[in-house]
């Protein structure tokens, strides 16, 4: 039961710490790390497919899985910092180039089927943008 307790106050500090934003953070982290490492260990099969060749084509692959990795690390060590723009930025922008990097297979023709990808990229991307404007309830202390 006590450790049931200090569980539960952990995670009220870590949420008054990190806020909503922050936890918002954590999340574009976590997946900005995984985008990256599903980059960098594709197997032979995902390399053939037309989303992979339309981004290599377009970068090599390591500088998608740095970019990835950097917007990854940089979330979530902001998630904790008061000031959150850059890794706001970074991963917002990101996922958009990420997404027009898809239109760009669709109009070549290279991956006609990108324009889903693309659909949801942008979308994440402008909703992570959209999440950048909005003040932390209560104290303000990201922005």
């Amino acid at each position: 039961m006590r450790a049931r307790a200090w569980g539960r106050g952990a995670g009220r500090r870590l949420w008054r710490r990190v806020g909503r934003r922050g936890v918002s953070l954590l999340f574009v982290g976590a997946l900005g790390l995984l985008i990256s490492a599903s980059l960098a260990f594709a197997p032979p099969y995902v390399q053939a497919q037309p989303g992979y060749q339309v981004l290599v084509d377009i970068l090599p692959v390591q500088v998608w899985v740095t970019a990835w990795t950097a917007a990854g690390v940089l979330s979530l060590v902001q998630a904790f910092a008061k000031s959150d723009r850059l890794a706001y930025a970074l991963t917002s922008g990101l996922m958009i180039a990420y997404g027009i990097a898809h239109v760009v297979g669709v109009f070549t023709g290279a991956n006609p089927r990108g324009w889903v990808a693309a659909s949801i990229w942008a979308a994440f991307g402008g909703w992570i943008a959209l999440i950048a404007t909005w003040p932390e309830a209560g104290d303000g202390d990201h922005s």
